[in-house]
């Protein structure tokens, strides 16, 4: 079915206006529901909110859930509820036509337990090709044929965790994923490089993230970063800021450079190879001033060193 709305636009304010406006809200009348909107209208709104990111995933997620779609709606949650799982239904035999549940299972079980849903629609891409269609049928196939393996939330992005491979209960998993967003957005809040060693300690001394120690430091970071729009994380599994400033790059690579002096390009490739979304290093006094804060050098012949006390 097409949808009828532009996804980019759907939770803009005036279409969320629009949308409390509709005239085909639900009027519950005892325990009888009347509807003054036809059904296949009802379900050509419900599939374009279902099927479509909204426009601002940092605050929403990557896709709404049923309630929301009935508060968006006005309309009561059992019929949306109903309606959802009918759409789902249609879309179900698609992904098993191409054997797609296969492939999801395959995906979940590499996630370690905790995963997001871009994610696994990103590993499982191949199977029905790039863009959103992968996307929505990992989410309606993951909501009807395995249900009872995985448990999901919304906590910035719409979280997977898959009780395969796991002893824990996957709903302590999603308990605490948010907790994990709060401790991380304390840990970066500084502006230096958060290390894997030391996101991994913050979890261990974390009663409210107990649950979450089974799970690797490199997959704890990628869900860290997956829900805090403003945090990145790279190759080492380091979380920092989008806006991280050169200070803190060049303390971070301050360890890995040679005794010698090393040239204002060897430390841009250093910073660039290490932080790809941080800021760009500043050029002279300034990048002078960054340098011997972050790494103790000052500048030398031909490069930055350390001064001979001596």
């Amino acid at each position: 079915m097409r949808l009828t709305h532009d996804p980019r636009k759907l939770l803009d304010r005036e279409l969320v206006e629009s949308f409390s406006a509709w005239p085909g809200r639900m009027r519950l009348d005892g325990n009888s529901v009347s509807v003054s909107e036809s059904v296949d209208q009802l379900r050509a709104r419900v599939e374009s909110l279902m099927l479509a990111p909204p426009s601002d995933p940092a605050a929403h997620g990557d896709a709404l859930t049923t309630h929301q779609v009935s508060e968006l709606l006005g309309v009561d949650r059992t019929a949306v509820t109903e309606t959802w799982r009918a759409i789902a239904a249609d879309h179900v035999p698609r992904a098993l036509r191409i054997g797609w549940p296969s492939a999801l299972a395959t995906a979940l079980d590499a996630l370690e337990g905790i995963g997001t849903l871009r994610e696994v629609a990103s590993a499982c891409g191949s199977a029905v090709g790039a863009g959103n269609r992968a996307y929505e049928l990992t989410r309606v196939t993951l909501e009807t044929s395995l249900a009872d393996g995985i448990a999901w939330r919304r906590s910035g992005v719409t979280v997977l965790v898959s009780a395969r491979r796991s002893a824990a209960d996957p709903y302590e998993f999603m308990e605490h994923a948010s907790e994990l967003r709060h401790v991380v957005s304390g840990l970066v809040a500084h502006g230096e490089v958060v290390s894997i060693s030391r996101l991994e300690g913050a979890v261990a001394i974390s009663p409210e993230l107990k649950s979450l120690g089974v799970v690797s430091g490199s997959r704890l970071a990628d869900l860290a970063a997956a829900q805090i729009p403003y945090v990145l994380t790279n190759r080492r599994s380091d979380l920092y800021l989008s806006h991280l400033k050169p200070m803190y790059a060049l303390a971070a690579v301050a360890d890995t450079l040679p005794l010698r002096e090393v040239t204002v390009d060897e430390l841009q490739r250093r910073v660039r190879g290490r932080f790809p979304g941080a800021l760009p290093l500043p050029s002279g006094t300034a990048l002078d001033e960054a340098v011997l804060s972050g790494t103790g050098r000052t500048w030398g012949i031909g490069g930055y060193g350390f001064r001979d006390e001596g």
